[in-house]
């Protein structure tokens, strides 16, 4: 405003002067013209300093960064489950750009894989709200495998799913990952991971050229014979934390673990566990976060994901292309914006035992939760499930009532019951119109063994799925471990558990089970002997007891919730 008036005042001063005029015109467009130059070239360093090295932010421990920018509070953020708080205005603009490129490319048909919740931009905050040790590894990581020349001597701990292993779901294979990475740290070892069943981790999720390269290098691949598993390879051995038989505690089988492999010379040494069991990956998830915190840690419970997993998830993966455009077009034609909207998810195949006494008998159940077995949306069946589907719906509107929800299930015909139609939900029975997908088949479940062969495009909305899940400000989920890795990689900031655990069967809320509380660290927890007090600066703070009014859930003069702000 201030250079259009000056404009107008020097222009009124040489009306009537024609040469003076043109003179003085010229200047001023040379500079205009100046001004756009400097300009463009100042936005082309600064674009360039978008790009993240991950070795220089450890090495400088993040706090120019962090400084400059002013955008994340780390000390504040890990005490409030982890909690990255962005500056409202960045936020804001990263919004509304990215929803700028959704329309248009939408529009065009190209499609943007631009997405806000994941992709490069997101390492350097998440790196910075991880504990030392962990940046340190991801440091140290980056290195090994961008240096060629060092590539023949680097030794690999390989997390591998391949011929008959039981590996379970996706969300069950990434569970014992913040696990890996801690040995894999007191290993120096590169950790890399190999599923050949049913596809490869990279058809799915790609490394981040700020993050680390996780996938295991070329000269791996023809040792691994895929039709036998993993403890029967012989061009490579393998270890099976928890060994069969044999009851450790979860620090005496990560000192076994760690002895026995540090003590072989082999360049690719894999690790597993037999069943991926959820109790014993979440004792071994323990002695990361004794590691990890200071004074007290967050307990793990049931299917659990680990505080962590968003950032170390933010910092190694994103979604390949094709997912990502398709994530973008689903929010942008439903209108959904990052850390805005509540998801809820339903895992209605499981448990199988829930579905014994409606199917008729334990094998009918098991294959149908596998995607083995049809049953018709119909009768008892569609009973159950809609009620488990509407219980859902309840806890989730309870998270936050003024917030769009977003329903998924591994029910292709659950979720066409729900959504796009009026549900009243709560003791006011306020009308919500809960947003999903409907023009897909069933969800597969990535363990799926029938003859039919898939493609591993097949598998786009399951992937899909989650990570919507992991953009929301809330979620609710039931049991397994799928719903519960959507809310990790959510924060665990915001969400509420709607089905039990004894039985399968749906829980009002709220009930408390999302909060498993926390324990002092102790000697006892370390491995090695290690000493608390000697573990020395960079753990996250301690973390603090959960007290259920801090989700300000509260209840009118009629008893009945009405919000969690």
């Amino acid at each position: 405003m201030a250079f259009n008036s000056q404009r107008r005042v020097h222009l009124k001063s040489t009306k009537g002067n024609g040469n003076s005029f043109s003179l003085s015109f010229l200047k001023v467009l040379f500079v205009c013209f100046c001004i756009i130059v400097i300009s463009d070239i100042v936005l082309l360093l600064d674009i360039n300093k978008e790009h993240i090295d991950l070795e220089d932010f450890v090495h400088d421990g993040g706090k120019d960064f962090v400084a400059q920018n002013a955008v994340i509070h780390v000390e504040d953020a890990v005490q409030d489950n982890v909690h990255l708080t962005f500056d409202l205005t960045t936020r804001s603009n990263i919004k509304v750009a990215n929803s700028h490129k959704q329309e248009e490319n939408i529009e065009s048909g190209s499609g943007s894989a631009y997405l806000t919740m994941y992709g490069d931009h997101r390492v350097k905050l998440s790196l910075a709200a991880l504990p030392k040790w962990l940046q340190d590894y991801f440091a140290w990581h980056r290195s090994e495998t961008s240096t060629k020349s060092k590539e023949a001597d680097t030794k690999y701990l390989v997390v591998s799913c391949v011929g008959n292993d039981k590996c379970g779901g996706f969300s069950d294979r990434m569970r014992a990952l913040p696990f890996y990475l801690l040995l894999a740290s007191k290993l120096d070892r590169v950790l890399c991971i190999y599923w050949s069943r049913p596809f490869g981790l990279d058809s799915f999720l790609q490394p981040l050229p700020s993050g680390i390269d996780w996938r295991c290098p070329a000269d791996f691949y023809p040792l691994v014979d895929k039709e036998k598993s993993s403890k029967l390879q012989e061009k490579y051995k393998h270890y099976t934390a928890f060994p069969s038989m044999r009851k450790l505690t979860a620090v005496q089988a990560s000192e076994e673990t760690i002895t026995v492999i540090s003590n072989s010379a082999d360049r690719f040494y894999s690790i597993g566990f037999s069943n991926n069991d959820f109790d014993k990956i979440n004792r071994s998830n323990l002695v990361v976060h004794a590691y990890s915190y200071e004074q007290t840690m967050p307990l793990a419970n049931a299917w659990m994901h680990i505080p962590l997993i968003e950032h170390i998830f933010k910092t190694m993966f994103e979604p390949i292309e094709p997912i990502a455009k398709s994530i973008n077009a689903t929010m942008t034609s439903l209108g959904l914006v990052e850390n805005e909207y509540t998801s809820v998810h339903v895992r209605a195949r499981y448990p199988s035992h829930g579905l014994k006494n409606i199917l008729g008998d334990m094998r009918k159940a098991t294959q149908h939760d596998k995607g083995d077995a049809d049953i018709k949306f119909e009768g008892k069946y569609k009973n159950y499930l809609t009620n488990l589907g509407k219980n859902a719906l309840e806890c989730g509107m309870m998270l936050k009532p003024s917030n769009k929800i977003f329903f998924s299930s591994d029910s292709i015909d659950l979720t066409r019951h729900f959504i796009g139609k009026p549900v009243k939900l709560g003791k006011e029975e306020t009308e919500y119109k809960p947003l999903g997908i409907d023009s897909r088949e069933e969800i597969r479940h990535l363990d799926q063994r029938g003859k039919k062969k898939i493609d591993h495009v097949e598998f786009y909305p399951l992937i899909e799925d989650l990570l919507i899940m992991g953009g929301s400000q809330c979620v609710a989920h039931g049991i397994g471990s799928f719903g519960s890795f959507g809310a990790g990689l959510a924060g665990d900031r915001c969400r509420a558990i709607h089905r039990s655990p004894v039985n399968g069967g749906p829980e009002k809320c709220p009930n408390g089970r999302e909060h498993p509380g926390v324990a002092n660290i102790t000697d006892e927890d370390l491995m090695f002997e290690d000493k608390v007090l000697e573990l020395g600066e960079g753990r996250l703070p301690p973390a603090k007891p959960f007290n259920m009014l801090e989700l300000e859930f509260h209840a009118s003069d009629k008893g009945n919730i009405v919000s969690m702000e």
